[in-house]
């Protein structure tokens, strides 16, 4: 009876090993879409790399603190101008989904931002520290 493995636990292993490398895959990907999101070194729009000079060279961020390249940056304050009803629209694709689709990348950010000071956040960056 000293030969008899116990293949309980060799499956539990198993399977723990499993849950943890879908795990670390998780949180890496969750890691990649943050620091995307949050890189001052693109365009937080369109997602076109700035040359560090183009990124020094604007020292403050954009409108809301979004650090945008030269072309998303006027389409943006234009957005927050038309949605204030501080402009009227003076381009033909400053249209109803034009606005839709600035006001659905708005509300991405902000849900990233609520995200990233949620006490869940933290509790796993603390986790990743350890």
């Amino acid at each position: 009876m000293d030969n008899v493995v116990d293949i309980q636990e060799r499956i539990h292993r198993r399977r723990h090993g499993r849950q943890l490398e879908q795990y670390r895959a998780k949180i890496q990907a969750l890691q990649k879409v943050l620091q995307c999101s949050c890189c001052h070194f693109k365009c937080a729009m369109c997602g076109h790399q700035l040359s560090p000079e183009t990124a020094s060279s604007t020292p403050e961020p954009g409108p809301l603190g979004y650090v945008f390249c030269e072309s998303c940056r006027g389409e943006f304050e234009d957005f927050l101008a038309i949605s204030s009803g501080k402009k009227k629209a003076d381009v033909f694709w400053h249209n109803k989904a034009w606005l839709e689709m600035w006001s659905s990348w708005l509300s991405h950010q902000q849900a990233i931002q609520r995200f990233m000071h949620s006490p869940e956040f933290k509790l796993l960056l603390s986790e990743l520290k350890a």
